[in-house]
């Protein structure tokens, strides 16, 4: 009973309103517009930290050392960005170098995109674009993760260092 006086109350109000716009004569044609709805997604990527010890050795084992590992990038699907590494305020020229924790004291080192350290890791970024460096792309549909190769390596062509801790930080940079 409540369905049907529910239905038949609806039909009353839905003709009332066609009978009012027919009545008034004044409304003789239907006024349009749009809604126009829109979103921008915009591409985001980070690095993870990369631990790089070359762990505790004699000022003769130390030269010549290696580490193998990854940068880590996480990018959106489908973005393709370039990784560098700047340089900071230890390195020499181009030579990247680590600084004694308690003494004026130095340690070279390089980064690497191959074993061997043919082709030295990137320096900067310009203009969006990589300079002599590791560039990639995000797979489309998929994790948007990508593991770049590092291979770090202290050239044994430097005198002994002294004994001593090692530090030096560098900036993950990612253009995108």
């Amino acid at each position: 009973m409540l369905k049907n006086s529910i239905i038949a109350v609806a039909a009353v109000v839905a003709l009332g309103t066609t009978s009012a716009l027919a009545a008034n004569s004044s409304v003789t044609t239907n006024a349009t517009g749009q809604i126009k709805v829109q979103a921008q997604v915009s591409s985001s990527c980070n690095a993870a930290d990369v631990p790089v010890n070359f762990g505790s050795k004699t000022s003769s084992s130390i030269l010549g050392a290696t580490v193998d590992t990854n940068i880590i990038v996480v990018c959106d699907p489908g973005t393709e960005f370039a990784v560098a590494l700047p340089l900071n305020g230890n390195a020499s020229g181009s030579q990247r170098r680590m600084k004694a924790q308690s003494s004026a004291d130095y340690l070279a080192y390089d980064l690497c995109v191959d074993t061997g350290c043919v082709t030295k890791f990137d320096t900067a970024i310009v203009n969006g674009a990589t300079v002599l460096g590791q560039a990639g792309s995000a797979t489309p549909g998929g994790s948007g993760t990508a593991n770049i190769p590092l291979h770090a390596e202290v050239p044994a062509a430097q005198a002994k260092p002294i004994p001593a801790n090692y530090f030096d930080d560098v900036t993950i940079s990612i253009g995108y």
